[in-house]
């Protein structure tokens, strides 16, 4: 099961993060929280995605970027028990790269673009049932199981606070981080941009989500305590969980 949310916060004027569903994105003032029911026996991919850059450029770049990168990577017609994690991971640094590259050619040739970029943390549904997990940014991936967080991301933050890969924004060849995650039945990972992380601990994003409620109700209780604590940026949770 998929459960998403996307909330401006309390300080910004307008939202740069996006989720993007097979495809599909979420965006902008999103009312409510959605949920999906993801079929194993198909190769999703979600992402959330955090811009950043002047004006609307923040916006675009997430936005491009949540649909580019999970749209069919190939694997759509590939027979299931393919769909490993050693196939699934060159495809998608691929994909990650082009995208990067695209966003740049945009900033590079327009001048209110200029400088446009986005984070992403995100999943791809393996033919197993399990996920390969990957992030480049600042944006995070927790697993969290019996209460317990797990950090699957890699923050690429620089010694002075500032990120050393981003799709867009930085022309450098991008290094995706990847972890498998197994099935296991109840447990859930957690996609989320840094208007969660930089006001709420793992540890509480953990425990919410062990204590029986529903994760619509867990998603938007994150974002509220988030806003709540000061809500400075754009706040994105995505929780994927497996049946029991």
């Amino acid at each position: 099961m998929l459960t998403v949310v996307t909330d401006r916060g309390r300080v910004r004027d307008h939202n740069e993060d996006a989720i993007g569903i097979d495809g599909w994105v979420l965006y902008g003032e999103a009312a409510g929280v959605l949920e999906l029911r993801l079929d194993a026996s198909r190769p999703s991919t979600i992402a959330v995605c955090d811009g950043m850059g002047g004006h609307l450029a923040g916006e675009f770049a997430s936005r491009m970027a949540a649909e580019l990168l999970t749209t069919d990577l190939g694997l759509a017609s590939s027979e299931r028990a393919s769909r490993d994690a050693d196939t699934v991971r060159p495809l998608l640094a691929q994909r990650v790269q082009d995208v990067a590259d695209d966003i740049n050619a945009i900033g590079d040739t327009h001048e209110e673009m200029k400088g446009m970029g986005t984070t992403t943390a995100g999943v791809v549904v393996l033919g197993d049932g399990g996920l390969l997990a990957f992030n480049v940014g600042d944006s995070t991936v927790l697993r969290c199981a019996d209460g317990r967080p797990t950090l699957l991301s890699v923050a690429d933050v620089g010694f002075g606070g500032g990120l050393t890969q981003a799709l867009g924004a930085i022309h450098v060849p991008l290094s995706v981080h990847t972890s498998v995650v197994d099935p296991v039945p109840g447990s859930a990972v957690v996609l989320c941009s840094d208007g969660l992380t930089d006001l709420v601990s793992a540890e509480v994003v953990a425990k919410a989500l062990d204590d029986g409620r529903p994760d619509r109700d867990v998603a938007r209780e994150l974002v509220d305590l988030a806003c709540e604590l000061g809500g400075h940026d754009n706040i994105t949770v995505a929780i994927v969980r497996f049946a029991e």
